[in-house]
């Protein structure tokens, strides 16, 4: 990776045994989203062992459900190494792995919102959907041009159509919809958080204590 010339704006590296962690802000962070995904999923396995049986196999979201766990594990290993040695290939593992989580976000917000879930193709069409435009981009960045800067503005599309989607459930479940369901107020917690969260990650600002800048904080709010 390139080394910006002026050291207050370089985030410092992290000595260790195993050789110098380039990014510890945005390792801590993306370690504390794995460790959220792992537990989420063993809360997940024991709910379901309370649950009566063949109640799991009807429920319409529970694909949603491990392909969310699994993403956001993923997600969070592949950028454990980016962000520890930055190279080519942990470059490329990181920016597809991100990418594509932020899509089946995007995805997950349209099956949740509108209720898409009547029968398979209901619910695999907006996968077939979301897949169209992440093969092409996957495509573009790495057979075409490398574009760092498209790949921001791709993913900030993304972001903001699930945000939007969210956004416009949470005020019809909490203010259409009674009696009120309780979750939806930490499901608005978590977007609001995002939202604010995302400035960073497109903005960016200068590393404070030279340790924790914008990505970090980014990090930070998808752990949310």
């Amino acid at each position: 990776a390139a080394i910006n010339p002026r050291r207050e704006l370089r985030v410092l590296m992290l000595p260790t045994p195993w050789g110098k962690i380039e990014e510890p802000a945005s390792v801590f962070a993306s370690v504390v989203g794995l460790c959220i995904a792992a537990v989420n999923f063993v809360k997940m396995r024991r709910a379901l062992a309370k649950m009566p049986k063949g109640a799991w196999e009807h429920y319409p979201y529970k694909s949603l459900w491990y392909c969310t766990l699994g993403g956001s594990a993923v997600t969070s290993l592949t950028s454990v190494l980016f962000h520890s040695h930055d190279n080519v290939v942990t470059q490329g593992m990181d920016y597809t792995a991100a990418i594509w989580f932020i899509g089946l976000m995007a995805c997950a917000s349209t099956l949740r919102c509108f209720h898409v879930h009547r029968t398979v193709w209901h619910r695999v069409l907006p996968f077939v959907l979301t897949l169209v435009p992440l093969c092409w981009h996957s495509h573009y960045m790495f057979f075409v041009h490398f574009d760092y800067g498209w790949n921001m503005r791709f993913g900030s599309y993304l972001v903001a159509y699930a945000l939007v989607v969210f956004y416009g459930m949470c005020a019809y479940e909490l203010l259409l919809v009674k009696p009120r369901k309780k979750h939806f107020y930490w499901a608005l917690a978590a977007i609001v958080a995002l939202t604010l969260f995302a400035p960073a990650e497109i903005y960016d600002f200068i590393p404070i204590w030279q340790t924790i800048d914008g990505h970090s904080v980014w990090h930070v709010g998808m752990d949310t």
